[in-house]
């Protein structure tokens, strides 16, 4: 089950990936740090400010309220939808974090894309 959002955000677990951002982004600011003192520093707070808030954001594990490790799942609903005269069920998973007990919904998915 957890496997169709791994799959979504895998390009978050490569370590190459964000190592290769990292100095691109270091880089570009050390360039403008020597160009332009003033906006280099503007620019480190800003790229470190938008990689923390993606990264929390685009997490799939983490709780939205407290941003922990903590996604359980709770329940699972089934949802009967009919379009274009042909019936098909959707499933939607239902979560609780461990640490401070927010509840939230997940995506509407097929079974296929649970495969």
């Amino acid at each position: 089950m957890a496997q169709r959002y791994t799959s979504r955000y895998d390009f978050l677990s490569n370590h190459t990936i964000k190592i290769a951002v990292v100095i691109i982004l270091l880089a570009f600011v050390l360039v403008t740090l020597i160009w332009k003192p003033f906006i280099g520093l503007l620019l480190i707070i800003f790229c470190s400010l938008g990689i923390l808030a993606y990264t929390v954001r685009v997490s799939p594990n983490k709780c939205p309220s407290c941003h922990r490790d903590g996604r359980e799942l709770e329940t699972k609903e089934y949802i009967r939808q009919i379009q274009d005269e042909v019936p098909s069920i959707l499933y939607q998973d239902h979560y609780r974090c461990k640490y401070c007990k927010h509840r939230w919904e997940g995506e509407l998915y097929t079974q296929d894309d649970a495969e």
